[in-house]
C-alpha cells in the first residue's frame, strides 16, 4: 500500500484543481521575500551576516455543488542562503479535501490531504536543518441514514496514511471504525454521539502499536454572538505491548463575537500518539507550539488556549491577545513536554491602502526525561508597515528581533531581521 502514498496526492490534487478553476471564492498569491539576518547560524559564536530569499505561492479556493464539495489552501515556499548557512528548503503547507456526495445522498466519500512543517526534537533550532514534514493522507467512505427529520445516523471508516520526508521512523498506518448519531435538537443546536475504534500501526516499531478506542458525547449551539462546542466522554489505549491505558477525554470550545470584541477559549484532553498529534481529537485545536518528530509513543495531551481581539480603542486600530498551555505526557517513555507562550498584536491603518502593525511573542518549553536542562524561552518582536497598490500588488517592510534563552549556550542566541516582501494577488 505505500504506492498509495506517492499516487494519491496527484489524483486528489487533479481531482480538487478541476471545478476550483470555475470557483469565484478562489485566490492564488504570489510573493517574493528578501531579508538580512545578522545571525544566520542563530548561534552565540559564529555570528555571519546573510541575505535570505523566499519564493512564495499560495493557492485558496472552496467549491460546492449538489454532487460534491472541495477545499484547498496551500502555501509552497522556495527558501535561498547567500551563504548556505541553512540547507535550501522546497516545502509545501496546508490541506484540501474533497468530498463526493451530498449531506441527503445515502453515502459519500471524502478525501483528504495535509502537509506540516515541524521540528526534529522540541529543543531543535528552527533551522532548515533541522524540520522535517508531515504528510497525511485519508480516505473516508460514509453510509447515512436519516431516521427521522432530527434525527442522522452516519457509519464511516477512515484509511489514513501517515508519512515524514526526511525521517521516516514515525510512519504510520491507522484504519477506524465510526459510528454517529446526530441530533438537531434546535436550529442552532446539534447533538452528537460517537464512538470509533482504531487501530494504529508504526512503520517501524510495531511494539508501538496500539489498538485507540473512545466513546464522546458533543453539544454545540450556535447563537448570534455567541458559539460553542462542549464534548465528554473516555477514552483508551490498547497497546501490542503492554497495559491497557485509559483517561476521561474533553473539549470545550467557546466563541464570542461583537461588533467591537471577540473572545475565544478552548480546552482540551485525550490520548493521541507522536505521529498524529492531535489526530485522536480534531474538533477542538488549542494552539500548539513546538510540534516535532521527537520518539515514537503515544501521548496524554492537554492543552488550553484563550485569545481575545478587540478594535475598540479606534476606529483605525486593532488589538489582539493570546495565552496558551499545553502539557504532552508520554504514557511509556518517562519524558514530559510543558509548553506555555503568550502574544500580543497591534495594528493601526493609517490609510485605506497602509497599515503599520506591532507583534510580539514569548513561549517557554520545560522537559522531563532526556531532555532535562534543555529548557529554553523564544522572544520575538516584529514590526512592519504595508502598502497596498492597485492592481492586486502590495508591498512590506519589516523588522524582527528574535532572542533565544536556555541553561545551554550552544543554543542561545539573538538574530534581527531586515527586508521586505512583494505580493501579487491574481485573483
Amino acid at each position: 500500500m505505500k504506492q498509495f502514498r506517492y499516487i494519491a496526492p496527484g489524483m486528489l490534487l487533479v481531482l480538487i484543481a478541476s471545478p476550483l478553476v470555475q470557483a469565484r471564492d478562489f485566490s492564488a498569491r504570489v510573493s517574493v521575500v528578501s531579508a538580512e539576518s545578522d545571525n544566520a547560524f542563530k548561534s552565540t559564536e559564529d555570528t555571519i551576516d546573510e541575505r535570505q530569499d523566499a519564493y512564495v505561492l499560495s493557492l485558496t479556493g472552496n467549491y460546492a455543488n449538489d454532487f460534491l464539495t472541495t477545499e484547498v489552501n496551500y502555501t509552497g515556499s522556495d527558501e535561498r542562503f547567500a551563504k548556505a548557512s541553512q540547507e535550501e528548503r522546497r516545502f509545501l503547507e496546508g490541506r484540501s479535501m474533497l468530498l463526493l456526495g451530498a449531506l441527503t445522498d445515502p453515502a459519500d466519500i471524502e478525501f483528504k490531504h495535509s502537509r506540516t512543517s515541524l521540528l526534529s526534537t522540541p529543543d531543535a533550532i528552527n533551522l532548515s536543518n533541522n524540520q522535517d514534514e508531515r504528510e497525511s493522507l485519508s480516505v473516508i467512505p460514509r453510509l447515512k441514514k436519516r431516521v427521522t427529520a432530527a434525527d442522522l445516523l452516519i457509519a464511516s471508516v477512515d484509511y489514513t496514511q501517515i508519512h515524514f520526508l526526511k525521517n521516516d521512523l514515525n510512519d504510520s498506518e491507522r484504519s477506524s471504525a465510526q459510528f454517529n448519531w446526530v441530533h438537531q435538537s434546535t436550529q442552532v443546536s446539534e447533538l452528537n454521539f460517537l464512538v470509533q475504534r482504531t487501530d494504529i500501526g508504526f512503520d517501524n516499531f510495531p511494539d508501538a502499536d496500539y489498538v485507540y478506542s473512545s466513546a464522546v458525547a458533543t453539544y454545540s449551539t450556535q447563537l448570534r454572538k455567541l458559539s460553542y462546542t462542549l464534548a465528554a466522554g473516555y477514552n483508551r489505549s490498547e497497546p501490542s505491548t503492554g497495559d491497557t491505558y485509559g483517561s476521561p477525554t474533553y473539549a470545550l470550545s467557546v466563541a464570542f463575537k461583537d461588533p467591537l470584541n471577540s473572545l475565544q477559549l478552548m480546552l482540551a484532553q485525550s490520548i493521541t500518539d507522536s505521529s498524529m498529534e492531535n489526530g485522536n481529537l480534531a474538533f477542538v485545536s488549542p494552539i500548539i507550539d513546538g510540534e516535532s518528530t521527537y520518539k515514537v509513543d503515544q501521548i496524554k495531551r492537554r492543552n488550553a488556549s484563550l485569545s481575545w481581539g478587540s478594535n475598540f480603542i479606534c476606529d483605525k486600530c486593532s488589538l489582539s491577545v493570546s495565552v496558551h498551555r499545553g502539557v504532552d505526557d508520554y504514557v511509556v517513555l518517562p519524558d514530559e513536554i510543558n509548553i506555555q507562550g503568550a502574544s500580543v498584536a497591534f495594528t493601526y491603518n493609517l490609510s485605506k491602502r497602509s497599515a503599520v502593525s506591532l507583534r510580539s511573542s514569548s513561549s517557554e518549553q520545560e522537559f522531563v526525561g532526556e531532555l532535562l536542562g534543555r529548557d529554553y524561552t523564544i522572544d520575538r518582536t516584529t514590526l512592519d508597515y504595508r502598502y497596498d497598490f492597485d492592481g492586486g500588488f502590495s508591498l512590506r517592510f519589516f523588522a524582527e528581533q528574535e532572542e533565544r534563552g536556555s541553561e545551554n549556550n550552544a543554543t542561545t542566541y539573538q538574530e534581527t531581521l531586515l527586508g521586505g516582501e512583494l505580493t501579487w494577488t491574481i485573483f
